[in-house]
């Protein structure tokens, strides 16, 4: 049931309110009052759609956005929803509320109304789609009898949609597809569905011959295994016995190893020795001699002084060139800054000063500006002397005005306007020159700022002008006393420099290398010399043959007396024959562990033909279980989806609707007292009895409309005890005559409370009259002024 609704913008509603109430709510207006805008707005709300086509209009003109809001009871609980468009139609907000919450919104900011499922849930909660409420709920003007223009399959449709009757059609297509995902879960739980017991009870008896042929192999290899073993611990009793031997025989080796590397790195070791004191004895003789030699200090001395003389002279001639440069450069900007004095010095001088020019400018721009408004309200009247000669009416007051003496007052007011135009003209030029002699004045004052800065500029450069000439004389006087060397003697003196300090380096590096090896003098070299001897006398006893007079250090004589001690008993051991055994060891064990591995396949392959058998059995009894469930599941789908319950309660629904269709219809006494509809071969049929069978083609207009009327009673009756308990009806009155649509409306009051199953009734229509003396619970008026609707409640 709706409860009340607000516009804000929508098509001619600029603001308006209606609360509908229970019962029968009455529409009254003229055409174009905007009553109909009212079930645009319903729509919209409900559905984001309406009968206008797009929504580009939907926007009252010069609005910059509009709204609906909707709040109706459904099943016990309160919705309200809420849709806001932009000026171009398009939505921008849309939120549905139940008992004051929000459970839906959407909007151009997230994402469309449609996917956040606003309009979806309306849908589900009214059970209706836009379509059907278009059929059973919600009657436009014009459209009241096209239920009876319906084709009979397009009649059986709309009977099935809105009675939900196609959900039996759906449920029996969707019983199929159920039972094809049991089927399919069955298959994925177990592998297997109801289709393979039969394929099941071979693949049992397979696996149980399986099992019994491997029993038998397992035996087989378990002997084998046992005969092995035997043979392997007899080989290893006697490889343990060789291998007491073979330990002494490995260190026996071992042994003679570690002393031949031991003796090649003492080879080496002495060898880099004895070259390393050759090299330092042949190397010492050298560097001692460098040093004796020596005389290069006194000579460099004397070249420092030299030297230092000439850079002294040359960073004064240097600087020298530099004081001679600047004393030019100070000069020459001394007389350029002097020259631009005289220059400044020749500005004319302004009397005025900036604020007093300012003034005056702001004096001229005031009048100019009281000119402007002057002549604004001149244009304005001639405007109005020019409408009123023209039109003959005053503008202002609407009033008829007398032509005598328009056109002086016109001409004199003209002439006003052309001397307030030469005046401002003239304050114009005056204001020009006040503009030229602010300029004048900026550029005396910027002149006079310049000649003091350059006048301190030129301050500073003729001091530094002074200091500079200065020092160039007091260099002059430090320059005489300076020996003066010409050029080719100062290359050979750089270049005598570079061999002394050569000679120096070497010195140097001679006595480092000295002291590095530890060489003071000829003694030193001698003890070198021993040392290289006795080097010598140790590599030749490494090279000899004689095993004793290799014992040269501690290590060396241990590990000699420990080879002699275990030669005997690690000669006698026999490497081949131990390989032999070992291989052969090997071998037994590799046939070993083959028969293991192939034991435990068999022993796996048991169990899992073991544990398959038992799974098997379980699927059967499984499979079994389901296909009685799954033959169960096709006859339910067969008799009660597609046989007997659709065909019982369409009948039922066809037997409602014709009986209230029939009783509504009686209201309206025409010469028809039944409506028939009929199902023959999956189509609907809508027949007229009275007197005769009647063909509804052969009906008049009201005739069509009481029929229509009544059957769209008995199907918004039939459905008023579902989720939608009102209807709306735009001027259905429109074929009837005045009898008629009184009829009407007592067949609307008594409808609306009919045995509850119609709580409410909108109707909308521009016959006020035929509502005397009904009982109507809610009549709201609605006018139209200036383009805009406004409603007002009369009962």
């Amino acid at each position: 049931m709706l409860k009340y609704i607000k516009l804000e913008n929508f098509l001619s509603h600029k603001d308006t309110y209606i609360e509908f109430s229970e019962g029968v709510n009455v529409f009254i207006g003229k055409n174009g009052s905007g009553k109909s805008s009212v079930i645009d707005a319903i729509t919209y709300a409900l559905y984001g759609k309406h009968g206008r086509g797009t929504n580009t209009n939907i926007v009252m003109h010069n609005a910059r956005k509009g709204s609906v809001i909707l709040s109706m009871y459904s099943n016990g609980r309160e919705y309200e929803v809420y849709r806001e468009f932009n000026d171009k139609g398009s939505l921008t907000t849309v939120n549905l509320r139940e008992n004051g919450k929000i459970v839906a919104v959407g909007g151009r900011a997230r994402k469309s109304a449609e996917e956040e499922g606003v309009s979806k849930m309306l849908e589900s909660i009214l059970g209706l789609s836009y379509d059907d409420a278009s059929i059973a709920t919600i009657i436009r003007q014009g459209e009241l009898d096209t239920i009876i223009d319906l084709k009979p399959k397009e009649v059986r449709e709309m009977i099935n949609r809105l009675t939900e009757l196609d959900k039996l059609d759906k449920a029996y297509v969707i019983f199929k597809d159920v039972l094809e995902r049991f089927r399919t879960r069955l298959k994925d739980e177990i592998g297997y569905d109801e289709r393979d017991l039969e394929r099941i009870e071979k693949d049992i008896g397979t696996l149980n011959n399986e099992v019994k042929e491997l029993e038998i192999k397992k035996g087989e290899l378990t002997t084998r295994k046992t005969k092995e073993e035997e043979r392997k611990r007899e080989v290893e009793d006697e490889i343990k016995k060789m291998e007491v031997l073979k330990s002494k025989y490995d260190e026996y080796i071992h042994l003679k190893d570690s002393l031949s590397k031991y003796i090649t790195n003492k080879k080496d070791e002495y060898s880099r020795k004895y070259l390393e004191i050759k090299r330092i004895i042949e190397e010492g003789n050298k560097m001692l001699t460098i040093v004796r030699e020596d005389d290069s200090d006194d000579r460099y001395n004397k070249l420092i002084e030299i030297e230092k003389s000439l850079e002294q002279r040359m960073n004064l001639e240097r600087l020298k060139d530099i004081l001679t440069k600047n004393i030019n450069n100070n000069k020459k900007e001394i007389d350029e800054k002097e020259s631009i004095l005289i220059q400044y010095n020749s500005i004319e001088k302004v009397e005025f000063d900036l604020y007093q020019i300012s003034k005056m400018i702001s004096d001229v721009n005031k009048e100019i500006t009281e000119i402007d408004e002057e002549m604004g309200k001149m244009r304005k009247a001639l405007e109005d002397y020019e409408t009123m000669i023209d039109k003959g009416i005053c503008p202002t007051c609407g009033r008829e005005v007398s032509e005598l003496r328009l056109e002086e007052k016109r001409d004199h007011l003209m002439e006003d306007i052309r001397y307030l135009q030469k005046k401002k003209e003239e304050i114009k030029k005056r204001e020009i020159e006040f503009r030229e002699l602010e300029r004048k004045r900026r550029e005396y004052e910027n002149a006079q700022r310049e000649v003091e800065k350059l006048r301190r500029e030129l301050e500073k450069k003729k001091e530094k002008y002074e200091s500079d000439i200065n020092e160039y004389k007091k260099i002059e006087e430090e320059l005489l006393p300076i020996n003066v060397y010409n050029e080719y003697d100062i290359v050979k003196i750089k270049k005598e420099k570079r061999l002394v300090e050569e000679k120096r380096k070497n010195v140097e590096r001679a006595k480092g290398w000295l002291e590095a090896n530890k060489i003071i003098d000829e003694n030193s070299l001698n003890k070198l010399k021993q040392e290289l001897e006795e080097t010598n006398d140790i590599l030749n006893r490494l090279n000899s043959n004689k095993i004793e007079e290799l014992a040269i250090d501690h290590y060396l004589i241990e590990l000699i007396n420990r080879i002699t001690s275990i030669k005997h008993d690690a000669e006698s051991f026999n490497m081949e024959k131990y390989n032999s055994l070992r291989l052969q060891s090997k071998s037994i064990n590799d046939n070993i562990n083959s028969l293991i591995y192939e034991l435990g396949k068999i022993e796996d392959r048991l169990e899992n033909d073991k544990k398959k058998i038992g799974e098997m059995k379980l699927i059967r009894e499984r499979l079994i279980e389901s296909s009685r469930y799954i033959e169960l599941f096709k006859n339910i789908r067969e008799d009660i989806y597609h046989k007997l319950l659709p065909q019982e309660l369409r009948e039922w629904i066809l037997d409602e609707i014709s009986h209230k269709a029939s009783e509504y219809l009686s209201v309206f006494d025409i010469n028809i007292s039944t409506i028939l509809l009929k199902e023959e071969k999956n189509d609907i049929t809508i027949s007229c009895h009275g007197i005769a069978d009647l063909d509804i083609n052969s009906l008049s207009g009201g005739e069509k409309v009481a029929i229509s009327l009544a059957l769209r009673f008995a199907i918004a009756a039939l459905r008023g005890a579902n989720n939608t308990d009102f209807i709306i009806l735009d001027e259905p009155t429109m074929h009837l005559d005045q009898e008629r649509r009184r009829s009407l409306v007592k067949l609307i009051t008594k409808l609306a409370g009919y045995e509850n199953l119609l709580r409410q009734i909108v109707l909308i229509t521009h016959d006020a009259e035929i509502f005397e003396d009904a009982d109507i619970d809610n009549i709201v008026k609605f006018e139209k002024y200036g383009g805009v609707s406004r409603v007002s409640v009369e009962k």
